[in-house]
């Protein structure tokens, strides 16, 4: 991964240049000219050098059913008319690769480029939340792409993309094509060297220690703001612990006497991986765990429901969802997750007794067509309100915030 530091989102690409595909230009049954149309406009972002240019390049292809697929390699841009004294014909070729093999019509073509000249070529499937997302972190409306509108490409540059600060939902999008971001502005490190410096404490204890340390915020004046605070001062906490733990155990080695332990690396590598995806959940959990309680909200957190399920969060409590005297209409349940893909249809069978069902999740636009699956099952989704802008306006009237959703438990509890 391309290590980054966090703050906007110029400090990762200068500039994006955005189209959606046509089928000679994604289909190898129709051409293999490996080549992209209506490149005029790619010359404000690539220049006209005197000779050809070649660009490293990452590739990303992106769907909402699997992990990410990606491939490396070099895409050139030349004039194919520069001898020519009255005439340019500006391409930009790329090399078949595994990425490139999954694109199809329709798909939505981005071109990012760093400060470092390299490039990033991410195909995102059309129609998909990848897609959406990228569309929204970009700034772009999708009928601006619309291939009947126009065939070439729409592009960004600095001053636009200087507009988009890099918080949570903007650095899991920039982590599922490949880059990582490092929350700056604090000094991390000496804050939680103060503490913790030889291991990792549990996610339940460093949630709290991130409160007390940043406790400049309220949880019950401004709910969703208080979530995001802690959660991005949570996460440049635990970047800068393991960072200094890798570092003591990259500096150790990994060696069985005077050969490369292999699969101690590998062993050590996946750990790291999981250690942030687990991390990352039950950190969202323990802080919309302390803010309902802060609320005085009643609640109970991983309580038994039917056929062993456990909803995050059942309301009131447990006693009142098993008591059949209890008017149903009284109660809600409340899943959480930092991010969805189709696993927000587990919350579905976590309560039966609550037709209505509500969902937390830090993931920014989620598409239409998914948001719609959603609403078919009465799940009604709850957003920071950082991200409520990333949805449609149609979508909007069908999510609410994490305040909003507290200021109904109130209401219904009489608080």
């Amino acid at each position: 991964m391309d290590k980054i530091k966090a703050g906007y989102l110029s400090q990762y690409f200068r500039s994006v240049a955005v189209k959606r595909l046509s089928a000679v230009e994604a289909d190898s049954t129709v051409s293999n000219q490996h080549e992209f149309n209506g490149v005029s406009r790619l010359r404000q972002i690539l220049g006209e050098p005197a000779d050809r240019k070649h660009y490293e390049t990452r590739f990303v292809y992106l769907n909402d059913d699997d992990e990410p697929v990606s491939d490396t390699g070099t895409v050139t841009w030349y004039d194919a008319r520069r001898n020519h004294p009255h005439r340019t014909e500006w391409r930009l070729y790329y090399p078949g690769n595994r990425v490139m093999d999954l694109t199809k019509e329709g798909d939505a073509l981005f071109i990012c480029v760093n400060d470092n000249d390299s490039l990033f070529l991410i195909i995102a499937q059309a129609g998909t939340t990848a897609e959406s997302q990228l569309l929204w972190l970009f700034h772009i409306d999708p009928a601006v792409i619309d291939p009947d509108v126009t065939k070439s490409f729409e592009l960004r540059h600095t001053a636009q993309l200087s507009t988009t600060a890099v918080i949570t939902p903007v650095r899991y999008i920039l982590e599922n094509i490949g880059v990582e971001v490092f929350p700056t502005g604090v000094d991390y490190m000496e804050i939680v060297s103060r503490r913790y410096s030889s291991g990792f404490p549990s996610t339940h204890e460093f949630s709290t220690y991130t409160r007390r340390v940043f406790s400049d915020t309220d949880p019950v004046a401004d709910p969703d703001s208080a979530l995001t605070y802690w959660l991005e001062h949570e996460e440049g906490l635990f970047r800068a612990l393991e960072s200094h733990l890798i570092s003591e155990q990259l500096q150790q080695g990994f060696m069985i006497g005077e050969n490369v332990d292999v699969d101690s690396f590998i062993a050590f590598s996946l750990s790291v991986q999981n250690r942030r995806k687990s991390r990352a959940g039950k950190s969202l959990e323990n802080h919309v765990e302390y803010i309902l309680r802060e609320n005085h909200i009643p609640f109970e957190a991983q309580t038994t429901t039917e056929r062993g399920n456990r909803p995050d969060f059942l309301f009131p409590s447990h006693s009142a969802y098993i008591d059949s005297a209890y008017p149903k209409e009284c109660l809600r349940m409340l899943g959480v997750k930092s991010t969805c893909k189709d696993r927000w249809r587990q919350v579905l069978d976590e309560a039966d007794r609550i037709d209505a069902k509500h969902l937390l999740t830090l993931e920014p636009a989620i598409s239409v067509n998914q948001t719609m699956a959603m609403r078919a099952v009465n799940l009604q989704l709850v957003v920071p309100k950082a991200i409520l802008s990333s949805y449609s306006k149609e979508q909007i009237p069908y999510i609410c915030t994490f305040d909003s959703f507290i200021a109904e438990l109130k209401q219904l509890y009489r608080m």
